[in-house]
């Protein structure tokens, strides 16, 4: 994960396109239930949505971006049981919108992985990521706005002032 934000960040034409393969199990690995893996996919993360916007737009744009709208919009199946966690969130949402949501409300996280600055950093790649299809899809559109007027309620100023910093180039 390592060489994947590195290796983007300073060969952005090479390296970015390459990991285009690869970006569904980057994103995978977001959602994985060891935490230091999650860290580690959020910094791959950033260091790719950061090569991919230091490269004339191509193919690779169009790629990354349909691979977002879509773990950001597929619901997972629905199980003929309802559990306490499947009835705490929207069963429209994706598994990536519901950890977002999760961690931008967690006030106190044992662990950086599992609070709002986590979600924000992840959350702002993503956009990144997605270019014109975030404003093209109102699914989208109101799933960020969304998490973000979640992320506004937040107790902490640090994580008001990250909001700020992600939302102001949306508008």
């Amino acid at each position: 994960m390592q060489a994947i934000h590195d290796l983007s960040i300073h060969e952005p034409p090479i390296f970015a396109p390459a990991y285009t393969e690869i970006f569904r199990s980057l994103l995978d690995n977001l959602l994985a239930p060891r935490l230091a893996l999650r860290a580690q996919a959020c910094h791959a993360l950033g260091g790719l949505a950061f090569g991919a916007s230091q490269i004339h737009l191509s193919h690779t744009h169009t790629r990354l971006s349909e691979i977002v709208v879509a773990a950001l919009t597929i619901a997972p199946a629905r199980s003929s049981t309802p559990t306490l966690s499947t009835l705490s969130f929207c069963k429209s949402d994706s598994m990536f919108i519901k950890t977002l949501r999760t961690t931008l409300a967690a006030h106190d996280p044992s662990c950086a992985v599992q609070g709002p600055a986590w979600a924000l950093c992840t959350l702002a790649a993503l956009v990144v990521l997605l270019g014109p299809a975030l404003v093209t899809s109102v699914k989208l559109t109101n799933g960020v706005k969304g998490l973000l007027a979640l992320s506004v309620r937040h107790k902490l100023s640090s994580v008001h002032e990250l909001v700020c910093a992600l939302w102001r180039p949306l508008e």
